[in-house]
């Protein structure tokens, strides 16, 4: 994302995982959320529930997403 307002990026160095997020804020909120993730298919499939609970919240909100809630709504998806 060219425009982004902010990036993150994260890995894991056992298995070479490379995830980059971005992020476009107006107002104050999420307004869109991508990544981009090499290697495992469950980084992308997390990311991919990460952007589904991030999009369209306050940055404070955004910032309390946890590992469980990413995990729970993968099973939704299952």
């Amino acid at each position: 994302m060219p425009d982004a307002d902010g990036t993150g990026q994260s890995g894991n160095p056992v298995n070479g995982d490379k995830i980059r997020t971005y992020i476009k804020v107006t107002n104050k909120t999420l307004s869109d959320v991508r990544f981009k993730t090499f290697e495992c298919a469950t980084a992308i499939a997390a990311n991919s529930m990460l952007t589904v609970l991030a999009s369209g919240k306050i940055l404070e909100e955004a910032m309390s997403i946890t590992n469980v809630q990413i995990i729970s709504l993968s099973y939704i998806f299952v």
